[in-house]
């Protein structure tokens, strides 16, 4: 039950001016406090900015004050701010900011803020990353997904950036001036910053991995701007997905000075989304070039080969054909030596010696025989593996060349209107006539 009045009252707003006036007398001119940005917003007339400062641990509120910046100040310390960091004050920075504590009858106790150190904010920054990389360190995924082997084609890509963002139009603009291949990407769309940036991002990588087998890397781009626009890629969830997803991730985020956390643990880490690109396309010319040189290396090698196992069986053709002529001379000599030695011998020793004629003959035809069989079994392994390395068995898994007067696409230069190509297959060779070749950097070559 409520304890009774014992006749003493005070008005609402004299007891809001005993508060005030306690405050007033009772509190430091100015503080410098530790507090994060929870809200902020600027009144487009007055120029006035409305902020909310808070305190958490562990992802919960311990503390939280209204706080205001008139327009003078404001400008002034935004302006500097920005300056130093890069970056303008934005929600869920952490600041070291100096304010004055006021008590007002109606709106209640605020902050206003007189001043802002930006070099805290950036320690604070620095000091977070650290933090991260160590962590992911220490864990043994910093480097993981560097282990994954790269493709020496990629072709398959799941496209992981903003469809509305000026890298993505940059990185498509430079992948489709590259006429002479193709790529298959497939975009997964997701917010490039703030707080939607992480999920949507970790979410496109789960749906990636449905389909591992569809793809040979993920690629992950965004355009440059201001370094708290590029903090979601210094979280510890999104690079830890990163970092230990099984196909190799290439990232190209923000301007050449920036280097992020998914940076780091990114497979192959491209300064730009146009730089990712052409990274993709001078993996394609390299792979080209190298069956190119292959292609000229096998045929080259199988005609080398084949002369001088040619020349090497004319050679043991002749050898044979001569070696029993050599073998019945030499034994006829002995055999007449023999009869002048002897005279009139028996007509048995006659036929003795005949007898080893024939078996001398029959042996060197014997070894003949051999020799040829086991020279005819050499040429016939030779054969075999020139098979092994005939361009067409690369035809039969899928690659295709084409080709214009003898030449690959890319190294025939501009080809004219109405010119013809040709596209060789395995089982196909077809005939194209050229309508419209452009240059990079404008529409697609129609055939």
């Amino acid at each position: 039950m409520a304890k009774q009045s014992n006749g003493k009252q005070i008005s609402l707003s004299a007891l809001c001016a005993t508060v005030k006036s306690i405050i007033e007398k009772n509190s430091e001119k100015n503080y410098w406090v530790l507090a994060e940005i929870g809200e902020i917003r600027v009144n487009p007339n007055s120029g006035h900015c409305y902020m909310e400062l808070v305190e958490k641990e562990n992802d919960r509120f311990k503390a939280k004050i209204r706080a205001n910046a008139w327009a003078y100040t404001y400008r002034n310390i935004n302006g500097w701010f920005q300056s130093i960091t890069g970056s303008p004050l934005s929600q869920g920075m952490k600041v070291l900011a100096n304010v004055s504590v006021n008590f007002h009858e109606l709106y209640g106790i605020s902050l206003t803020v007189n001043d802002i150190d930006p070099n805290y904010t950036l320690g604070e920054r620095e000091r977070s990353k650290r933090e991260t990389i160590e962590r992911l360190r220490n864990e043994g995924i910093l480097d993981l997904n560097k282990g994954v082997d790269l493709p020496p084609v990629i072709q398959r890509i799941a496209l992981i950036t903003s469809s509305t963002a000026a890298g993505y139009g940059d990185f498509m603009s430079h992948i489709e001036a590259a006429l002479s291949y193709s790529f298959d990407i497939t975009l997964f769309q997701a917010s490039m910053q703030g707080d939607k940036a992480e999920p949507e991002i970790i979410q496109a990588l789960y749906d990636i991995y449905k389909n591992e087998t569809d793809f040979d890397a993920v690629v992950l781009i965004r355009g440059g701007g201001a370094q708290t626009d590029l903090e979601c890629f210094d979280n510890y969830n999104l690079a830890a997905h990163l970092a230990q997803f099984p196909l190799p991730v290439l990232t190209g985020i923000g301007h050449e000075r920036d280097e992020t956390i998914c940076d780091l643990v990114a497979n192959t880490k491209l300064k730009t989304p146009t730089a990712t690109a052409d990274f993709l396309i001078r993996k394609a010319m390299e792979f080209e070039s190298a069956i190119e040189q292959l292609y000229a290396q096998v045929a080259q090698t199988a005609i080398t080969f084949t002369r001088y196992e040619n020349e090497k069986l004319s050679l043991l053709g002749q050898r044979m054909e001569s070696a029993p002529k050599s073998i019945l001379t030499t034994q006829g000599n002995q055999i007449n030596n023999l009869a002048l030695r002897i005279g009139k011998a028996s007509v048995s020793a006659l036929r003795n010696g005949a007898h080893q004629s024939e078996v001398l003959f029959g042996k060197a035809k014997e070894a003949s025989r051999r020799r040829l069989e086991a020279e005819n079994s050499k040429l016939s392994i030779f054969k075999k593996t020139v098979d092994l390395l005939n361009p067409e068995r690369l035809f039969k898994r899928g690659y295709t060349v084409s080709l214009f007067e003898g030449k690959s696409l890319h190294k025939a230069g501009k080809i004219p209107e109405g010119s013809q190509i040709t596209t060789i297959g395995h089982d196909f060779k077809a005939t194209s006539t050229v309508t419209k070749f452009e240059t990079k950097n404008t529409e697609q070559k129609k055939i």
